[in-house]
């Protein structure tokens, strides 16, 4: 009788969906994922702008520079970023 119930049952298809934080797709490539994430570095150092725009340029850089040390070393940081 289950086995009866389960072939009427339709599973819907999703060309894509997000799993931990990666865009997974039915062409297995991560162009989307790739996207996503420069995407998200482009909004983050907007807001880092706007945040320290008042600053001297000196202090800037080396907030730069900091902010960027985390971002492109150590697999914790780069999750942050």
């Amino acid at each position: 009788m289950d086995f009866q119930l389960l072939l009427l049952v339709f599973v819907n298809y999703v060309p894509q969906f997000i799993y931990m934080l990666h865009v997974v797709n039915d062409v297995l490539n991560n162009d989307d994922d790739i996207k996503r994430v420069i995407n998200n570095v482009f909004v983050h150092a907007n807001m880092f702008i706007s945040k320290f725009y008042k600053c001297l340029t000196y202090v800037k850089l080396l907030l730069f520079k900091s902010y960027s040390m985390m971002c492109h070393f150590g697999n914790i940081s780069l999750s942050l970023c």
